[in-house]
């Protein structure tokens, strides 16, 4: 292995590192402002309305005590709001039936048969005549 080789892989490997971190900073600012865009288009805003989005600062955002929160009116909360719960309920709604007719399937059933046989005219003399010679 020559001497300068491996600072001369370095190099590359940062050259590298540092395109692919440029195009995933260009990628971010066009989805930005495609965002941007549909939000106005969202909102019924003219595309050359200048319009941005203002972040509150955290500390402003009201929040209660996690000890002063009571835990049965946050979960019944959360399973009328949160999507996911309701999913979860439907789930479980779902195992339950399909609990119902794993266990049904296990029960004895009964079956009939009924078969109505009508008399049989013997017909072979008919369809085999004797040939003489």
């Amino acid at each position: 292995m020559s001497a300068g080789a491996l600072p001369e892989l370095n190099q590359a490997e940062a050259q590298t590192q540092y395109a692919t971190d440029s195009s995933n900073m260009i990628t971010a600012r066009t989805n930005y402002i495609l965002s941007l865009l549909q939000l106005k288009a969202l909102i019924n805003l003219d595309a050359d309305v200048p319009f941005d989005i203002e972040v509150p600062p955290v500390e402003s955002i009201p929040l209660e005590s996690l000890a002063a929160l009571d835990p049965a009116l946050v979960y019944q909360s959360a399973l009328e709001n949160l999507p996911q719960q309701k999913i979860n309920n439907l789930n479980l709604l779902a195992s339950e039936k399909n609990v119902a007719v794993a266990k049904a399937g296990m029960y004895p059933t009964i079956s009939f048969f009924l078969a109505v046989l009508a008399p049989v005219i013997p017909m072979h003399k008919n369809l085999f005549p004797k040939i003489t010679y």
